[in-house]
């Protein structure tokens, strides 16, 4: 936090917005309009649940054109993607769709000024990149640690690959380990714990490469793939190996009204997941369907939620 919100703003000059209650932050976006915004991976979930229901609100031909345009945008998304082009029709499709309706969302939700949108912090479900592309905002998945100054990899605006975290920023080193641990050398590698060397051999080596506790892969163009945290893989009762981030980021993407997620499967024949309703997307399901009880305990039980998040779990799954 302090690496992109004090370090690097005081150096290139950027002015940065506070935003004192982190469940207002979309709402702060289309005041600020910020040219430069990064996000976990929860907060891009509440922007697409936001972009979708904009969608879904617009009844009759306005709501035939955002979604036409919706579909056109995802075209264009899917060939940036394949390194490819559209035809002239939609290409042409794609550009109209643009100017109707696309970037009025991007100018109502303050996203049409940014030069560079990241996630970082957790790993994100693809098909909200996907989204996100499809509506003018490419999303750079980054990845980093502390011990090596917040960004370590990512994705090049010019050529984004979905489901990796990019490549090495300039000046900077990884490699994988025999059992496939990320490991990163270079000038943004911390010199050690503060007055805690044993702490500081235990993950940093005398050849000067930070052991980061990650299992990733890395690709014939360099791009590296996180598998999740060393320690917390899943090993089923099969032997396979699975990662737990990854299953719950498909879960929260799959609804909005999903919260947090625990997956668990250690040694077992199946995944299981405990689910959490998230608070603001409950109470704007309540108000939506007419429902009068607003509070978590209540609506846990409601039939309606629970088809719909057993729909997002089958949806995932």
């Amino acid at each position: 936090n302090r690496w992109i919100g004090q370090y690097a703003p005081m150096y290139f000059g950027i002015t940065v917005t506070d935003v004192g209650d982190p469940k207002a932050l979309v709402d702060v976006l289309s005041r600020v309009h910020p040219t430069f915004f990064v996000a976990v991976p929860m907060l891009w979930y509440k922007i697409r649940a936001r972009i979708e229901a904009l969608i879904t609100e617009r009844a009759g031909p306005a709501g035939a054109l955002a979604r036409w345009a919706l579909t056109a945008g995802k075209k264009k998304a899917a060939a940036t993607l394949a390194g490819g082009r559209l035809g002239l029709l939609d290409e042409a499709a794609a550009a109209v769709a643009d100017v109707l309706v696309l970037s009025k969302i991007r100018l109502r939700l303050g996203l049409d000024q940014l030069t560079a949108a990241v996630s970082g912090a957790a790993p994100i479900d693809v098909s909200v990149l996907e989204f996100m592309l499809a509506i003018g905002v490419p999303v750079l998945e980054a990845w980093g640690m502390s011990e090596t100054s917040a960004v370590t990899t990512v994705n090049p605006t010019e050529r984004i690959k979905l489901g990796t975290v990019g490549k090495p920023i300039p000046g900077t080193q990884i490699k994988l380990d025999s059992d496939g641990e990320i490991l990163v050398r270079g000038c943004g590698v911390m010199r050690g714990y503060h007055r805690d060397p044993d702490r500081t051999a235990d993950i940093l080596d005398v050849n000067g490469w930070v052991h980061t506790g990650d299992i990733g892969s890395l690709d014939a163009e360099g791009y590296l793939r996180i598998v999740d945290r060393k320690k917390e893989l899943i090993i089923n009762s099969g032997g396979k190996n699975m990662s737990p981030s990854n299953i719950e980021g498909a879960l929260k993407a799959a609804s909005s009204l999903i919260g947090a997620v625990a997956a668990i499967g250690d040694n077992r024949p199946h995944i299981a997941a405990l689910i959490t309703l998230d608070p603001d997307a409950a109470a704007e399901f309540a108000h939506r369907h007419g429902l009068r009880d607003t509070a978590i305990a209540e609506l846990v039980d409601n039939e309606a939620i629970q088809r719909t998040v057993s729909e997002a779990v089958t949806l995932a799954n």
